[in-house]
C-alpha cells in the first residue's frame, strides 16, 4: 500500500470514527437535555408565592440617600454572619454596584430578604 492510499484510508477512518463518537454523544446529551427541560418547565409552571401588599406605601418625594454604617447580616439559623461591618453611602442620583464572585454575598444585604 502506498503512502497516499494509507493516508486517505486513515483520513476516512478518522471521519467515520468521529461520526460515531458524535452519535454516541447524542445518546448522552439528549437525556440530560430532557431532564433539564423538565426542570425548567417545573420552574415555569410553579405558582408565584409572592403576594402584593394589601396596602402599598408611597415613597417620600424629593432627594434621598442610603447609608450603611457598620451593618452586619446573618441568615436565620446561621452561627456566623454572612456580612460584617459593611459601610457605604449612596447619594441621590448615584448608582451602587455590588460585584463579586458567585456565592460571595452580593445578594445578602437585608434589602434582599
Amino acid at each position: 500500500m502506498e503512502i497516499g492510499s494509507l493516508l486517505t484510508f486513515l483520513t476516512y477512518a478518522t471521519q467515520i470514527l468521529m461520526s460515531f463518537m458524535m452519535l454516541y454523544m447524542l445518546f448522552i446529551v439528549i437525556p440530560r437535555a430532557s431532564v433539564s427541560a423538565k426542570r425548567i418547565n417545573e420552574v415555569l409552571d410553579a405558582e408565584n408565592q409572592l403576594q402584593d401588599p394589601v396596602k402599598s406605601v408611597s415613597m417620600p418625594k424629593g432627594q434621598a440617600e442610603l447609608e450603611f454604617d457598620q451593618v452586619s447580616f446573618r441568615y436565620a439559623g446561621a452561627e456566623e454572619a454572612a456580612l460584617e461591618g459593611i459601610n457605604f453611602k449612596v447619594n441621590a442620583g448615584q448608582t451602587l454596584a455590588l460585584i463579586g464572585g458567585n456565592g460571595s454575598g452580593q445578594a445578602s444585604p437585608p434589602w434582599s430578604t
